[in-house]
């Protein structure tokens, strides 16, 4: 009898597994929930046509030049991100630790808070210029052009 009762629920668990894992690899990569893929109907950074990237309908010179201003900014800016997310993750070991160096988090929280303001600025001139190229050009939901290329600031193409 245990046994009977043994297959049957392993049994039951097998289809619950099969139904539930079938019913995400049916469901595509435009189902709810999964918006950073497909044709972008809900995000307009992965949205399709003319510089859908940023939001408008760019010439090809516009596009060249904002992906060029982009990809520049991500290499300049590159050091500082690096230097920022060691520190953060300096503070977040510091802060893990049974007694924490509240002198040391403080130094360190110091420390990013500079890092963060540095990179704050070169991304609000960094957005002056692409204004420049493209007065019509957004920025999506989030913060800064384009998937992960800004901290925080999250909108429907990102959750």
């Amino acid at each position: 009898m245990k046994k009977h009762v043994l297959n049957r629920g392993l049994l039951i668990t097998a289809i619950i597994a099969l139904v539930g894992f079938s019913s995400i690899a049916l469901a595509g990569p435009n189902a709810p929930g999964r918006h950073m893929r497909g044709d972008g109907a809900d995000c307009p950074r992965f949205a399709e046509g003319r510089g859908a990237g940023w939001g408008a309908n760019l010439s090809d010179t516009q596009i060249a030049q904002l992906d060029k201003l982009r990809s520049d900014f991500h290499a300049a800016t590159a050091d500082l991100r690096g230097e920022l997310r060691q520190k953060e993750l300096a503070l977040k070991a510091e802060l893990a630790k049974k007694t924490p160096d509240s002198a040391a988090a403080m130094a360190l929280q110091k420390e990013i808070s500079a890092l963060s303001a540095d990179l704050d600025a070169r991304r609000l001139a960094h957005r002056l210029e692409v204004h420049q190229i493209a007065p019509e050009a957004g920025w999506g939901a989030g913060r800064g052009p384009g998937a992960h290329h800004g901290k925080g600031g999250r909108g429907p193409c990102w959750n």
